[in-house]
């Protein structure tokens, strides 16, 4: 009896090292994320703030899926996307600094968005595509539950829009989502993203 309690003490004991173990580790990754993010601030902590060519708003990235953004960061290092202020910033990462800018940003993940959805008409024809085309990975609402793939609520049109025709023309190099945007139209590239644009989500602003 007296060794059946030893050995359940030494379990829970080492549970717990365990557990504290990988919430010191996230809190360490989170830390140095933020620090390396330092860089990506000038564009991803300023609401509202546009590239300028091709011109749309710097998507939300602040409550994103870790693993989704581990896998952007890495597709612009390694040239799977082309966008040429993110291929030179992500270029000298290591996969440790990804993983830690990638922990930092899901760090913020909430319920519910603290920003107002950026249009408030939503397109009931672009639910339907989206129904019909994205809900499967990209969850009910635009939340999804796989890690690998980004929610898109709440996120801005005209980066959604430029997203969805970038997969369409090859800029972005991803076999399933050019299958499945590949037979879309500019207009209903148009509606998905009015849609999405207009809902609330767990995305929002990183912080400076």
């Amino acid at each position: 009896m007296v060794y059946k309690q030893f050995k359940v003490t030494i379990l829970c004991l080492s549970a717990i090292v365990l557990v504290s173990s990988t919430n010191l580790f996230a809190e360490e990754s989170i830390a140095s994320g933020k620090v390396i993010f330092e860089t990506c601030k000038g564009c991803h902590s300023i609401k509202g703030y546009q590239s300028t060519y091709p011109s749309y708003h710097v998507p939300y990235l602040y409550g994103q899926n870790q693993t989704y953004i581990t896998t952007a960061l890495r597709g612009y290092r390694d040239g799977a996307r082309k966008h040429g202020s993110m291929v030179f910033n992500a270029g000298s990462l290591s996969d440790q600094d990804i993983q830690n800018v990638a922990v930092f940003l899901s760090s913020g993940n909430s319920p519910a968005s603290t920003n107002p959805p950026n249009n408030k008409i939503a397109s009931v024809r672009g639910k339907e595509l989206y129904q019909a085309t994205c809900l499967s990975c990209h969850g009910e609402n635009g939340v999804t539950q796989m890690e690998n793939t980004p929610h898109l609520a709440g996120q801005y049109k005209d980066y959604l829009r430029n997203a969805i025709q970038s997969y369409k023309s090859g800029i972005r190099n991803n076999a399933i989502m050019a299958t499945f945007v590949s037979q879309l139209t500019d207009k209903d590239i148009e509606d998905i993203s009015l849609y999405l644009s207009s809902l609330s989500g767990p995305l929002t602003t990183a912080p400076r």
